[in-house]
């Protein structure tokens, strides 16, 4: 089950895609991450027009909704995993 801090955000332990229909810009940020980043997501949904978040722990084809031609910024955000679950796993 989910902690209080969890539940914070609509994505926790998973790939998620937020649309903010309000902001003027066209930044489409994908960030590869886990749960410790959970805080931080409301804000950074205030700057990008679309945010990917990969905490890919179903091992969900997510990538291939991502049109690579149209991202402007990416973040690898490590925690507590190895360096291949932010680089490749939440990437599949």
């Amino acid at each position: 089950s989910l902690t209080r801090y969890h539940r914070l955000f609509c994505y926790p332990h998973r790939c998620g895609h937020i649309v903010n229909k309000t902001i003027n810009n066209d930044r489409i940020l994908v960030i590869s991450c886990d749960s410790q980043m959970i805080p931080i997501m409301p804000i950074l949904a205030c700057y990008f027009k679309e945010i990917w978040h990969l905490d890919n722990r179903r091992y969900k084809e997510v990538i291939k909704y991502i049109d690579p031609s149209k991202v402007t910024d990416v973040v690898v955000a490590g925690g507590f995993n190895n360096e291949e679950k932010y680089t490749i796993e939440n990437f599949k």
